[in-house]
């Protein structure tokens, strides 16, 4: 992968804010009222069909949400449908609060990374490896 040198690389600091881990002004509200402080909750929430399992997980701190994400049934075609649920999930996020949405805006032409170190290559980079769709989407927006 070839990294550019003006960027933002990993969502910590300043940058906090793009991670989906970063605790919304104004949450995300689904099509059932249930409201979700992190666009990782809501994201979580889209794997599922079950209405109970949707409001348990508006209910959790985002890192509790994703740990339950990894342990329920998802919809059988979540792979084919993550990353529009994802753009739909990080439109929502800005949309709902026009603050970070200015912040999106302001970033300009700058490459925007989830640089990690827990190993996440898909949604990021870990070690310079890393197709960094996360990022790649931020970006689009």
């Amino acid at each position: 992968m070839n990294r550019l040198i003006d960027g933002i690389y990993g969502f910590q600091g300043e940058y906090a804010w793009l991670s989906n881990m970063h605790i919304l002004e104004n949450p995300i509200e689904d099509e059932y009222g249930f409201l979700y402080y992190s666009s990782e909750n809501y994201y979580v929430s889209r794997k599922t069909n079950d209405i109970n399992l949707k409001q348990a997980i508006s209910l959790l701190t985002p890192k509790q949400s994703k740990i339950f994400g990894r342990k329920i049934d998802i919809v059988p075609y979540w792979d084919e449908i993550k990353i529009s649920a994802m753009r739909n999930t990080l439109k929502k996020k800005f949309c709902a609060n026009p603050k970070l949405k200015q912040l999106l805006i302001d970033t300009g032409d700058l490459y925007i990374e989830e640089t990690n170190w827990w190993g996440d290559t898909f949604w990021g980079v870990c070690n310079n490896i890393g197709q960094n769709v996360l990022g790649n989407l931020l970006m689009e927006l």
